[in-house]
């Protein structure tokens, strides 16, 4: 399964906001597309602060992005 709240994306659905994403057994924050079959989650990176990491060398300036690679696990969350 791929979810992803990115319109752009082949997995986009409107409910993958109330998705939870784990990595090996560990909750991703900030996760924009999470793919199962492949094993991939794709988040918004952070500093060692934890603040959310601006590519300024782009125009228009984008929050920075990285692949994470394990087992991916998809939960809908109960609302």
């Amino acid at each position: 399964m791929r979810k992803s709240v990115r319109k752009d994306d082949p997995g986009y659905d409107p409910k993958a906001v109330r998705c939870a994403v784990f990595l090996d057994g560990q909750k991703l924050k900030y996760c924009i597309t999470a793919d199962e079959e492949l094993g991939k989650a794709w988040v918004y990176e952070t500093g060692e602060d934890g603040h959310l990491i601006v590519d300024r060398s782009v125009n228009p300036p984008q929050l920075r992005v990285k692949v994470l690679s394990g087992k991916v696990r998809i939960v809908m969350e109960k609302r």
